[in-house]
């Protein structure tokens, strides 16, 4: 609950600054009490096709910031992408855990990757249809918000720190193999290994964060759990992005090269080419990612979220099939030879 100081107006919430008040796509009326605002006259009412509901944070007669259509359609095209997903994950998984028991393929990092892909592709697959048929937002109803947290924390806090936890053992196992210069960098393997563990709080409390939004129903108060989730996501995607992934994708990249300099070998040749495309990808989402959640985290910004979190998750559903490609065995190998295998006997032995 916010007091007034402008007492007949709809001044009271969002971006009005610079769209207006309602955002543009509606009217203030005046004769009507505004909600949430102690001592206030004044009500928006949307335009045909626009609302005040939106992700995070439910702004019904205070805004209009939410085209409707967008919404569903943006989240109707990404279900088949996230369908693609777990449709891939499951696929390569499948063939590579005959026979052997759980606790194996949990131990698997490789295997965990895509497993975990496969379960982030389920729990995207379910939010895009609570949204596309619903019309259905997060912190608005518990489906929604429940699966879009766990689908954001298995992508941040699982899935991204394994696939690199693999990555950077391999590039150990490598680097041992290397002398002085070798050893250094294996040293600073581990402490990159020892910077993922700080990578699992932060992630929790972002998405608790956003998890907590559908137990507040205050869009003043739900505006500032909105805040703590961008703040820690900006935090999250910096420290990963730019203090472990990049550096590992460039020192694996640098031992490939070393091992491979005229590019003979076509198995770390094939090995390059997935790094560098993995690399490449990582270093777009990590940008965009970035960019975006420190542009929401201003309070100005944060009744737009809705299209954040849609634009965020399509970039997510990309960089996540670049990963199970990565993880896959190349099919032109006859052997089936994984990326990990192929570094291990052409690179250590």
């Amino acid at each position: 609950m916010s007091n007034s100081s402008n007492p007949a107006s709809c001044k009271h919430f969002g971006a009005f600054p610079i769209f207006g008040e309602c955002s543009g796509n509606g009217f203030c009326n005046t004769s009507l009490p505004t909600p949430w605002v102690e001592g206030s006259m004044g009500r928006c009412i949307c335009n045909e096709g626009w609302t005040g509901r939106g992700d995070l944070v439910n702004a019904e007669g205070l805004d209009c910031m939410t085209n409707i259509a967008v919404h569903k359609w943006w989240w109707g095209a990404l279900l088949p992408l996230w369908i693609t997903v777990f449709v891939y994950a499951t696929f390569n998984l499948l063939p590579l855990i005959k026979g052997k028991s759980v606790i194996d393929v949990w131990k698997a990092h490789n295997l965990r990757v895509l497993f975990l892909a496969g379960l982030a592709g389920i729990l995207r697959t379910i939010e895009c249809i609570t949204r596309f048929t619903k019309e259905e937002y997060v912190g608005e109803t518990f489906l929604t918000t429940f699966v879009s947290a766990w689908a954001g924390f298995l992508f941040w806090g699982q899935l991204g720190p394994i696939f690199l936890e693999q990555v950077l053992s391999i590039i150990i196992k490598s680097a041992k193999m290397s002398g002085a210069e070798g050893e250094m960098m294996t040293n600073k393997m581990k402490q990159m290994q020892t910077l993922m563990l700080w990578q699992i709080p932060q992630v929790m409390v972002a998405y608790l964060s956003l998890l907590a939004t559908y137990f507040v129903d205050d869009p003043f108060v739900a505006s500032w759990l909105v805040a703590s989730y961008y703040l820690w996501s900006t935090l999250t995607s910096i420290f990963f992005v730019a203090f472990i992934a990049l550096p590992s994708m460039s020192a694996f990249l640098k031992i490939i090269k070393t091992a491979n300099p005229n590019g003979t070998d076509v198995k770390l040749a094939a090995l390059q080419k997935k790094f560098f495309v993995f690399h490449r990808e990582c270093r777009n989402n990590g940008f965009s990612n970035t960019l975006t959640c420190i542009i929401f985290s201003i309070p100005l910004s944060r009744t737009m979220v809705t299209y954040q979190l849609a634009f965020g998750w399509t970039i997510g559903g990309l960089i996540t099939l670049v990963a199970i490609w990565f993880i896959v065995p190349n099919k032109r190998d006859k052997k089936k030879v994984s990326p990990s295998s192929a570094m291990k006997s052409t690179v250590v032995e």
